[in-house]
Order: structure tokens, then C-alpha cells, then sequence
């Protein structure tokens, strides 16, 4: 608060003392920012009056991408005064993500694999055996994931092969339709077999499926993978899931609410992982500080002792955090009055829990 008085001060005072007062305010400001910054933490939900700042036409950002390139811009222009380890915790309207669909991987379900699973007769009987089977062999997939998958198939007195696409979407595996060349003729985007932006898709599609659909049911739903353009003559497979409500089909997209989190890294700001925390009373029992739930902060030994105290507390809380992962630790130290302190700690390359300056 010092910093900002003296600031305003200069800002008075050159009014009354300077010719050309500005550039010597400037100046004087960047030095004084640049060699001792104000550190800030700030939570904030942005605002339609911030979106329209920002150039967007809408009230929400068409990616985390996007928003990781405006918000830190929007922070560097209405915190100028902030530096390094400053943190702000914006919640920002993402448009849902469509999910891209990666190179399918192709595979066939062995003898083997059915007995794995039970699967006595070495075939499947339902869908939901299909998605069993995958969830079981490729546990670690993630949403885009896509096997083609060739198996046994038992329906009404016969066992044939079949083979289908799969792929993973909302921590489940879906088999989509895919849009043929006729289909995209048939909804006016034949000469690119492509949509050229979501928006499209999302207002053609509906009524695609309800003519393919004429019978379709309330509660139906089906899995899309469409073309979609990116720009410069590149095109990506996506998936996107719609729903009939009984009158007409439309699809999971609108925005999602998310907490993005950025630091001051004395230069800018940027995506950052920093992890706040405020030490419990369990904390303080953990290190032997109970009795009155804070640390002695009288002189450098303290600060040095409550610091250890720390680092044993952050390695017992968080014994999986990996390098490079940064904290924001909120304690209480007593020097004649008990008071909240921070300090800033980073997991550096060996793993250990020090000092972030």
C-alpha cells in the first residue's frame, strides 16, 4: 500500500512540478515496478463489460487457447502495477470442447482375450460387452481416442464378425456416425465435405438427424464425427454428441464455467499452476506447533525453522506433486502478535520442496 501511495504522490506532484510531467512518471514507474513490484493475488469472474474490452463478440472464449492469450493481456493492462509471483484466479465462460478424434488404432479381439473376460464362447453378445472389452484393454485412453475394433458378434442364432469404429468421449466409448460424402451434399456442404466453423455444424445437424430420425424416441441421443475446417486448409474429425427431446435434436455445447489460474513472472503473465494453501490446524499438530496453531516469527532463525516446518507439511499434504510445481503458503507467525505470513515454494528438479524467489 506504501508503494501505491508514493506512486499516486509522484503523480500529484508532477502535475504542479514537471513541463512534460508524464514521461517522467513513466519512467519513473517502470523503475520502480521493475526493481521492486507490488505482488498481488486477485480472484475475479470476468464480466460482459470484460469480454467486450477484450474484442469478443461473445461472453465466453471459443478455447482455453484463446483465453490463455487474452486473459494475461487484460491482466498486464488493468494491473499494471503488479510483478513477479502476483496470482489471479479468473473464471472465464469456455465454450464446451469439442473432443478432435485421433488416428484410429486397429484391433482384433483374440481367443485370448475373450477368455480374459469370461466370455466363454469367445464372442460378444450386447453392446455393452464391446465396451467392457475396451475399457479393459486400453485403460488409460483418453477422450479422442479411437480403435477400430474387429470381433465376434452373437445375434439370433449366428455368430458373425463385425467391425466398427469406437471411440472415447465422456469416459465412455461410443460408436458415432460418421457423415459420408452424401451427407454433406445433402446439407449444402458438399464441395468441402467439411463444416467451415462449429456454429454451423451446430445449427445443421439438428436437422440432419431429423430426417435420418423421423421415428426418433425422447432420451435418444447419437454421437456425430463430422469434418470440421481450422483454417489455413487444414480440417480435423471431431465428435459431438446431440439429444431429442422429444421435439427437436440439439447438442451438449453453450459454455462451461471454468477457474483458469495465472502468474506474474516478473515479465508477463502466463498459465500457472501455483497451488494455494492455508495451513490447518492440523498442520501446525503435524510440526509440533498445536498448542497455539502458529509459528515463533521473531527473528531469522524462525523464519528459517518455520520454513522446515513448512516443507515437512508440504511433503506430507502433497507427496505426489511433481517438478516445477509451485505453492502459495498461508501461515500464522507470533512475534508479540500472532499475524498471517505467505511464502512461495517450488518443487525444483530433484524433488525438493524450496524457497521460490
Amino acid at each position: 500500500m506504501k508503494k501505491l501511495v508514493y506512486l499516486l504522490m509522484m503523480v500529484i506532484g508532477a502535475t504542479f512540478t514537471s513541463c512534460d510531467p508524464m514521461d517522467d512518471i513513466h519512467a519513473e514507474i517502470d523503475e520502480i515496478i521493475a526493481t521492486d513490484p507490488l505482488v498481488g493475488t486477485l480472484e475475479y469472474t470476468l464480466t460482459e463489460e470484460d469480454y467486450t474490452a477484450m474484442g469478443l463478440d461473445n461472453e465466453y472464449f471459443a478455447s482455453i487457447d484463446s483465453a490463455n492469450i487474452e486473459i494475461p493481456a487484460y491482466l498486464d493492462e488493468t494491473y499494471p502495477l503488479w510483478g513477479n509471483q502476483s496470482l489471479a484466479s479468473i473464471t472465464a465462460n469456455i465454450a464446451n470442447p469439442l473432443i478432435e478424434v485421433g488416428e484410429a488404432v486397429a484391433y482384433t479381439v483374440t481367443e485370448e482375450d475373450y477368455l480374459a473376460l469370461n466370455f466363454k464362447y469367445k464372442n460378444f453378445d450386447s453392446s455393452d460387452d464391446m465396451v467392457r472389452f475396451l475399457n479393459y484393454k486400453f485403460p488409460q485412453a483418453e477422450g479422442g481416442d479411437a480403435v477400430e475394433l474387429t470381433y465376434k458378434y452373437y445375434s439370433s442364432g449366428n455368430t458373425s464378425d463385425e467391425t466398427k469404429l469406437y471411440v472415447k468421449a465422456n469416459n465412455t466409448w461410443v460408436v458415432p456416425y460418421t457423415l459420408t460424402d452424401e451427407d454433406y451434399e445433402e446439407m449444402g456442404q458438399g464441395r468441402y465435405k467439411n463444416f467451415s466453423n462449429r456454429e454451423d455444424a451446430e445449427e445443421i445437424i439438428p436437422n440432419f438427424l431429423r430426417l435420418k430420425y423421423p421415428y426418433a424416441l425422447k432420451g435418444d441421443t447419437e454421437t456425430i464425427l463430422y469434418n470440421l475446417h481450422i483454417g489455413n486448409g487444414n480440417t480435423i474429425e471431431v465428435i459431438q454428441i446431440f439429444n431429442y427431446d422429444g421435439q427437436k435434436w440439439s447438442t451438449t455445447a453453450g459454455v462451461v464455467e471454468m477457474v483458469l489460474q495465472y502468474g506474474h513472472n516478473g515479465t508477463a503473465w502466463e498459465p500457472d499452476n501455483t497451488i494455494i494453501y492455508t495451513l490447518t490446524p492440523a498442520d501446525y499438530a503435524l510440526t509440533g506447533n498445536e498448542q497455539y496453531g502458529n509459528f515463533n516469527y521473531w527473528d531469522q532463525d524462525d523464519y528459517d525453522a518455520a520454513f522446515e516446518n513448512i516443507v515437512t507439511i508440504l511433503e506430507a499434504r502433497f507427496p505426489e506433486a511433481e517438478t516445477g510445481q509451485k505453492f502459495l503458503v498461508y501461515f500464522i507467525g507470533y512475534a508479540g502478535a500472532p499475524a498471517t505470513y505467505s511464502v512461495n515454494v517450488i518443487v525444483n528438479d530433484e524433488g525438493e520442496f524450496v524457497l521460490n524467489e
